[in-house]
């Protein structure tokens, strides 16, 4: 939960600092196929929270019958938050050096 939370804060906290309008996506090739104003960035940490919630209550179930597999969500849940917040790093160092 901390790591999610420190995402929100981190994008509420980056985000007036931003250009009017970011680069939000990439194809392969690396070239932008997606562009929208900063506060779009929040979706990240709403996604990170939608699969924290729904993996602690999956793993509130689970851990009563099987305590490694509600560990293992519990971990992924926390994998996931890093992975977003990879994301949105890349995404602010790109948006703030164009």
């Amino acid at each position: 939960m901390l790591a999610n939370a420190g995402l929100y804060l981190y994008v509420w906290w980056i985000v007036p600092g931003l250009p009017e309008l970011i680069p939000l996506h990439y194809d392969p090739t690396g070239t932008v196929d997606l562009i929208g104003g900063p506060g779009e960035l929040f979706r990240l940490p709403l996604i990170g929270s939608l699969i924290l919630s729904a993996n602690l209550v999956i793993a509130g179930v689970v851990h009563r019958y099987e305590r490694v597999a509600g560990h293992v969500l519990l971990w992924t849940a926390l994998g996931v938050q890093l992975v977003l917040a990879s994301g949105v790093w890349l995404l602010i160092a790109k948006a703030a050096g164009e």
